[in-house]
């Protein structure tokens, strides 16, 4: 309620006639996308099997696998749905479905395996939890996400490296 603009007018206060309203949901999901971006970036996933290869495995190396389970379990926990959380979501699932489909340049192959295996569960996590739930925006995000990652699965991959 404190995030809204100010209404008086004066020098350096253009924005007073203007929508009060802060994008409070554009500004989170924006700050997500960057963490998404950073994560799954092609050289980021590309550094990370790189150093569990040269790190002695008794050091138990961050694997490319536990990136995805980590992030593919706190994204999509149970807990109450909100907005913040479905933009989350909706981003997650077409960051995935971009790397299954291998539309993005420099994609490891192993990254596009777990992407397709964390879309199957997340997935069949959705196809379960539809006809249990309440609240009818969160059943129509459920089943809009469950439909597009069926659509992705289906898909032929698209391959850009030689």
């Amino acid at each position: 309620r404190k995030l809204g603009a100010d209404r008086w007018v004066h020098w350096g206060n253009e924005r007073a006639m203007r929508a009060v309203e802060f994008p409070l949901y554009e500004r989170v999901l924006s700050i997500q996308k960057v963490v998404l971006s950073e994560l799954l970036d092609a050289g980021t996933m590309t550094s990370v099997l790189n150093n569990a290869r040269m790190t002695d495995p008794k050091e138990k190396p961050l694997e490319l696998s536990e990136v995805f389970r980590s992030l593919s379990d706190s994204i999509f926990a149970d807990g109450k749905s909100s907005v913040i959380r479905r933009n989350l979501q909706r981003e997650y699932v077409g960051r995935l479905s971009s790397i299954a489909l291998g539309k993005r340049p420099g994609i490891p192959a192993d990254a596009r395996s777990l992407a397709r295996l964390h879309l199957k569960e997340i997935g069949t996590k959705l196809a379960d939890a539809i006809p249990n739930e309440k609240d009818d925006t969160a059943k129509a995000h459920m089943d809009e996400l469950h439909d597009q990652i069926a659509k992705v699965l289906d898909a032929k991959m698209t391959t850009l490296e030689p």
